[in-house]
């Protein structure tokens, strides 16, 4: 796998985007194609995927980002995730290859500008070049998006990898004004389903950190297994399950 890296780097001493006051240390691959085979490495080793960009925070003596990933074949339907699916019915879903229209832009910024006033999100509208660079650029033979429609408007879109052994929940933003339909719920209970039909090992949803109400509500799936350390990636990499 490493000769698919074309370069890496550490970036530190960068204020952390999940805690306050508190320094960051980051560290990145790029990588110019990704073959699915080095993808699930990765995954496997706690690594997270924006465009061409693949990175892992590597804070020294902070371990506050948790990497969770679920068994669909072992995940507990609560009631209220059965009603999150009841309630969204009436959508319509269109799975497509990543792609950028003016709703995409218009939604992703409208989403951010509303966490910005609900959880003091750093707000700063995306531009087309930003969008495609995150989020289309580098979808190789796995990246693909989850359009939510309720009649024809858009109002929730999931950035999503699928490869053979597992579902990569990429990133996820909705129309504040539906925030009573649980959208980023939604999203997760969808791959599950597809991860579920398809055999797949599991459903990887990036960090988990307690302290940050933004990422907190991923405990909320269960059961949960968490990546235990920080494993090289030519390390055994170890998951333990938390009920």
């Amino acid at each position: 796998m490493e000769e698919l890296i074309l370069y890496d780097f550490i970036a530190e001493d960068k204020p952390c985007p999940y805690l306050e006051n508190t320094p960051s240390k980051t560290k990145y691959h790029w990588m110019e194609e990704c073959t699915t085979d080095a993808y699930q490495k990765m995954l496997e080793h706690g690594y997270r995927r924006f465009g061409k960009l693949f990175f892992n925070p590597i804070c020294e003596g902070c371990y506050k980002c948790l990497s969770v990933r679920i068994n669909p074949q072992t995940f507990l339907w609560k009631r209220k995730f059965k009603r999150v699916l009841k309630k969204n019915q009436d959508l319509t879903i269109v799975v497509n290859r990543p792609s950028i229209t003016t709703q995409h832009i218009e939604l992703h910024n409208k989403y951010h500008q509303d966490m910005q006033g609900r959880r003091d999100w750093t707000q700063e509208d995306i531009t087309v070049e930003q969008y495609y660079r995150s989020f289309v650029e580098g979808a190789g033979d796995f990246g693909y998006e989850f359009l939510y429609f309720l009649d024809e408007k858009l109002i929730s879109v999931a950035l999503v990898d699928i490869l053979p052994k597992s579902v990569s929940a990429v990133y996820c933003f909705y129309d504040p004004d539906y925030r009573d339909r649980s959208l980023g719920t939604l999203s997760i209970l969808k791959q599950l389903q597809i991860a579920k039909q398809n055999s797949i090992d599991y459903v990887y949803l990036g960090y988990m950190v307690r302290e940050n109400q933004s990422l907190k509500y991923k405990e909320n799936f269960k059961p949960l297994e968490i990546l235990s350390g920080r494993p090289e990636l030519k390390a055994t990499p170890y998951w333990l399950e938390e009920n």
